[in-house]
């Protein structure tokens, strides 16, 4: 796979580049278990680890390495959402919050053309109910501690999403979390794919339909 010959030189950048385009991180850890003897192996498993969020920039690689150091948790990176018709992606986004974290880089959003566009996004997002805020990457690079205080007030200030289920209007807050077991009430909203944090190595294991409904409570 091209982005094997590329590490050695581009580090990183090579992964984020691959993931952009749609290559799928678990094919990438593949080729890598295919050639277990190929020089600079250990460098690149170190890497793919560290794009266990999939990362999409330099920028957005360093943002993860910072939330998950913080401990922030119910983030996901690069998250789908239809607004206005559209699909657009968020580079981090707290679902439950609706809350949108952008991270621009001089070279994708100096243009003029660009930043209307970014504009009409973020409008049509804020009328989903999504808040989007943005960095500059310089900022995540360079004052990550400015970047983590930033986005902790932002995210204080937003309130739980409310949500309809079979039992009426719900919001979704901490005291419909799991309990000490793991379980959920069935009428609490079940966490939407965009909070769940990806898994360590997904390669193998299998996945939980969302959509799964309740275990059925113990007859009395």
């Amino acid at each position: 796979m091209l982005f094997r010959s590329l590490v050695p030189d581009r580090g990183g950048s090579a992964i984020d580049d691959a993931l952009r385009r749609g290559v799928r991180l678990e094919a990438m850890w593949d080729a890598l278990e295919r050639t277990p003897q190929r020089p600079g192996n250990e460098e690149c498993r170190r890497l793919l680890h560290d794009s266990r969020d999939r990362p999409w920039s330099e920028a957005e690689r360093r943002a993860h390495q910072v939330l998950r150091t913080a401990g922030i948790t119910g983030w996901a990176a690069n998250v789908p959402v239809r607004a206005g018709g559209r699909r657009a992606f968020c580079d981090i986004g707290f679902a439950r919050e609706r809350l949108a974290v952008e991270i621009d880089g001089r070279a994708h959003h100096e243009g003029w053309e660009h930043r209307v566009r970014d504009c009409a996004r973020d409008r049509r997002l804020a009328r989903e109910g999504w808040l989007v805020i943005r960095f500059p990457a310089a900022m995540v690079l360079n004052d990550p501690d400015a970047f983590v205080d930033d986005l902790l007030a932002a995210r204080a200030g937003r309130r739980p999403v409310r949500v309809r289920t079979k039992c009426g209007d719900r919001v979704r807050n901490d005291s419909n979390a799991p309990d000490a077991a793991g379980r959920r009430t069935s009428c609490a909203p079940r966490t939407p794919l965009g909070a769940l944090p990806t898994p360590l190595d997904v390669r193998g294991l299998p996945r939980t339909p969302l959509d799964a409904p309740p275990a059925p409570a113990a007859s009395e």
